[in-house]
């Protein structure tokens, strides 16, 4: 008999591609949602946040010790589910991933270091989005965009260690990139 583990569990998760409500001890923008688990590890979980009409949003990594709970099989996910009828969702998320090494914030960070790939930066107290510049373990440079502007908001040195999620994909950044690009910013 195989011994229960809480990353045994997470990897049938994956493996099955379930559906699953997430919940978060922080108070941000994600401190609930619906998602597909990516990818799962003893300090980091990944995952593609779900809308409620089945929407992709992104995928997110974030700090396993910030995840206060999953709940599967609930019934908002059992009515969601009728409306699922093939694997595009994961797919989508699969592809904004391929390049990362290592599912840590540095390893999904360094996937972008260079591109024209916006990220979606979620610290302590702040939200960043932006062209990743370059990184090292004291400090990652990020190159701020809004759809709005005419060119580089600001130019941020932001602290890894207070890194609390990092997205990449989903609607709002493709929103951005295509503006920046429909004026050759990007």
């Amino acid at each position: 008999m195989k011994k229960f583990t809480f990353l045994n569990e997470l990897e049938k998760m994956i493996d099955a591609k379930q559906l699953v409500e997430l919940d978060f001890s922080l108070n941000d923008k994600w401190a609930h949602c619906v998602a597909f688990i990516l990818h799962a590890n003893d300090e980091y979980l990944t995952f593609a946040r779900i809308s409620n009409d089945l929407a992709f949003q992104g995928v997110t990594i974030c700090r396993m010790s910030d995840l206060e709970a999953i709940q599967s099989e609930t019934m908002f996910i059992r009515e969601l589910k009728k409306g699922l009828s093939d694997n595009s969702l994961q797919e989508s998320a699969s592809k904004e991933i391929q390049n990362i090494k290592k599912f840590s914030f540095e390893g999904f960070v360094s996937a972008f270091v260079g591109t024209s790939t916006l990220i979606d930066i979620t610290s302590e107290k702040e939200g960043y989005t932006g062209k990743v510049i370059g990184l090292d373990d004291k400090i990652l440079i990020l190159d701020e965009y809004y759809s709005e502007d005419d060119g580089r908001f600001a130019r941020s040195y932001i602290n890894p260690a207070n890194i609390t999620s990092i997205t990449v994909g989903g609607t709002w950044l493709k929103i951005i990139t295509r503006s920046l690009k429909d004026k050759n910013i990007l």
